[in-house]
């Protein structure tokens, strides 16, 4: 579903903040790293050992990124290293680099594994699965790119997720957050380049919508509590939440049935999305007002001239021109009318202020 990332150069109480809200709305894991040259290793080793007993005490995980880098880092052997993660808690690691596969299957005996993405292809999969690494138990966790511009390409991504879903493995991936970004950047933390100035919301239903991608991760230091709320009952309700600007609601019958949960219809147009109850539950006849030209992301109701389609509400998905059957109520915001294509077959809707 969702997780979230955390860095141990913030302040713990913020941290501890961020893992109590995320926790609400279903949040199991917690991306950190132990080989970022950012932190101070006396620090860090402090913190984490408190960070991983409160998210554990939560029903929550760290997933400690980890190279070889952290051995020399931290001045541990490999064998310090898994008893000092065994005692603390730790339950994921995610190997980065500088591993052989022999060691990575050592550490799986005691550790849930997740590969860094960019490091696999056909070669690597045989030689795990010939140290005896079961692959249908690991998982695949994309880079994010803190530099503009560096980001991976939507084909990249597909492409490569299509390979490790053959082989068996589970998929995670970066979108950025929209509250606190991460230094020294502050550009945001994507896995996809595109993904770096679009709403953290409709990141995530892309990356789980289009890209074969299990579970999504915020990489920035935090996202908004209305952004949880909106990711949570997308995930549980299957239900998206629509922002909306400039409504004229006329009528009392009309706005009782405007701010009512709505359903696609299963036949779904590619032009409108329709709402299944609205024609049905409004029985007045709807005057024509307002019959302007319909925009893309307009809110829309046929009026009376429309028959029997008189009262049926919609949400254009492409610029239409005017007809002076339909009335326009407003429009959702520019930006979320990208979520249109995804509210297909029986999918529900809501649209708020």
């Amino acid at each position: 579903m969702l997780g979230i990332s955390i860095y141990l150069s913030e302040n713990i109480e913020e941290i501890k903040k961020y893992i109590d809200r995320s926790g609400k709305y279903g949040v199991k894991n917690i991306f950190t790293s132990m080989h970022i040259t950012e932190e101070n290793s006396q620090e860090f080793m402090n913190k984490i050992q408190e960070v991983s007993k409160y998210a554990n005490e939560r029903n929550m995980s760290l997933m400690i990124d980890i190279s070889t880098n952290t051995l020399s880092k931290f001045n541990l052997t490999f064998s310090e290293m898994i008893e000092f993660y065994k005692n603390i808690g730790i339950k994921k690691l995610r190997i980065d680099f500088g591993f052989s596969e022999k060691e990575i299957y050592e550490i799986s005996k005691y550790f849930e594994i997740i590969l860094n993405a960019s490091t696999i292809d056909e070669k690597y999969c045989n030689s795990l699965e010939k140290a005896g690494l079961n692959l249908n138990k690991i998982t695949v966790c994309h880079n994010f790119y803190p530099r503009i511009e560096t980001g991976i390409s939507e084909e990249f991504l597909l492409e490569k997720n299509k390979l490790f879903k053959k082989k068996g493995f589970k998929v995670q991936a970066f979108i950025p957050g929209d509250e606190k970004l991460r230094g020294p950047m502050f550009e945001g933390l994507p896995t996809l380049e595109d993904h770096r100035n679009i709403p953290t919301f409709l990141a995530y239903i892309e990356l789980m919508e289009n890209y074969l991608v299990d579970e999504v991760l915020i990489g920035d230091v935090s996202a908004k509590e209305e952004t949880f709320e909106r990711i949570f009952d997308y995930y549980k309700n299957k239900r998206i939440e629509l922002k909306l600007e400039n409504v004229n609601i006329p009528t009392e019958e009309i706005e009782k049935h405007f701010w009512k949960e709505h359903k696609n219809r299963k036949d779904f147009s590619k032009y409108v999305v329709r709402s299944t109850s609205s024609r049905v539950e409004i029985n007045t006849e709807i005057d024509p007002f307002n019959t302007i030209e319909r925009k893309a992301g307009s809110i829309t109701i046929d009026n009376k001239l429309y028959g029997r389609y008189n009262g049926e509400i919609q949400i254009t998905m492409v610029n239409l021109k005017q007809d002076d059957r339909v009335n326009v109520l407003g429009k959702i915001k520019s930006e979320e009318v990208a979520l249109l294509k995804y509210i297909k077959d029986d999918m529900k809707f809501v649209l708020k202020k």
